[in-house]
């Protein structure tokens, strides 16, 4: 048995985990069933080890796992998610095809993802045993745009480089996404929010952060077309249970009875993320109904806002202007994702300029060459 408990200490890893699977394993030699230490949960054949929760919503919870028997490798994000109606597994199917077909540094990659199939209740017992889904991604743990701009002061949180990179690469996210090819694409993400930006330290990206899209579980088909009343309901119905409020764009608001609607809404999305990285997570509609009361969808539909005095102090003006043209609130004037990119690199030029100038990211024009610019994040 000692050679054996050697052999299990050898391929599980000489810590606490790793001792008592040893242990557990040496049990079932014996006719001994020991529960395990942690939850452990299997997907694709493979099992991953509970470490932590990291967060919860709604019916999901995501938690901190490693792969089993191998505890010393990377780390992974584990989403369990309750599927409490026939609709709902149809909703966390379609999250799962559309992230399958996405492939892109920006854009968070599911790793493995499966779907429980149906279990019966114990014999006798009057419950109902729902179906769970778990999708394992790879997992960013210096947190989301939203812990940074919540836990930073105002204006303090992203410089203006860091600020104008995240959105060039969230740009080139969404372009994925609203050009993809047949048969899901075109999508649209419908629910870009500071939420869904993961970020890591990265120093070969301008201005030291790179940013990862993520949760697209209110993806839908980019194009959508309107021909009467009760079908603009319908979708602003639909709207306002899968899209932020705060962050949805004007005509899922207020539908037109005829129209097409399209990719732009989360252009408009992207606008409200840039406000709110530099308001302390508050998006342009919110802080203006702070400012001024009154109904968030009303302001949404006014498209009154107002730059923080913090902002206008922090932020240049080609920098506030990239969030500015997002939020156009006739949609088919407003930018494309691939247009909001070029505004957004020609924005990081004049920074550069600026920075190799000598006054920091408030000096003035002059016509330097560029170079990286990484910061201390």
């Amino acid at each position: 048995m000692s050679a054996y408990f050697a052999r299990m200490l050898e391929q599980y890893g000489c810590n606490v985990d790793g001792i008592w699977r040893a242990v557990v394993d040496a049990g079932k030699q014996v006719g001994l069933t020991l529960p395990p230490l942690t939850e452990e949960v299997v997907v694709e054949d493979k099992t991953f080890a509970i470490v932590k929760k990291l967060g919860e919503g709604g019916f999901s919870y995501v938690h901190l796992a490693r792969e089993i028997p191998d505890l010393a490798s990377e780390d992974y994000a584990l989403k369990r998610i309750l599927i409490h109606e026939e609709e709902h597994q149809g909703a966390i199917q379609n999250e799962i095809d559309v992230m399958r077909a996405l492939d892109h540094p920006n854009i968070l990659p599911l790793l493995y993802a499966e779907i429980e199939p149906h279990r019966s209740p114990p014999p006798g017992a009057r419950v109902f045993v729902r179906k769970r889904a778990s999708l394992v991604f790879p997992a960013y743990l210096d947190g989301t745009m939203f812990d940074r701009a919540t836990t930073r002061p105002e204006a303090d949180a992203f410089t203006s480089t860091q600020l104008m990179s995240i959105a060039a690469q969230l740009c080139d996210a969404l372009e994925c996404m609203h050009t993809l090819s047949p048969p899901l694409g075109p999508i649209a993400h419908r629910d870009v929010k500071l939420d869904n930006v993961l970020l890591e330290s990265s120093p070969e990206t301008e201005g030291g952060l790179k940013a990862v899209l993520m949760d697209f579980g209110s993806a839908k088909p980019a194009k959508v077309t309107v021909t009467d009343r009760s079908q603009a309901l319908l979708i602003q119905e639909k709207a306002a249970g899968e899209c932020t409020a705060s962050y949805r764009a004007p005509e899922l608001w207020d539908t037109p009875s005829e129209c097409v609607i399209d990719e732009r809404v989360d252009v408009w999305s992207l606008g409200c993320l840039l406000f709110a990285a530099t308001a302390a997570g508050k998006t342009p509609f919110e802080y203006a109904t702070d400012a001024a009361g009154g109904s968030l969808a009303l302001a949404v539909m006014s498209g009154k806002y107002a730059w923080s005095e913090a902002a206008r102090k922090a932020y240049p003006r080609e920098v506030m202007a990239v969030a500015e043209c997002c939020l156009e609130k006739d949609w088919r004037a407003r930018p494309r994702a691939r247009d909001v990119r070029e505004k957004a690199r020609e924005a990081l030029a004049t920074t550069r300029r600026k920075f190799l100038g000598g006054g920091g990211e408030g000096a003035g024009d002059d016509d330097e060459p560029a170079v990286l610019v990484t910061e201390e994040v």
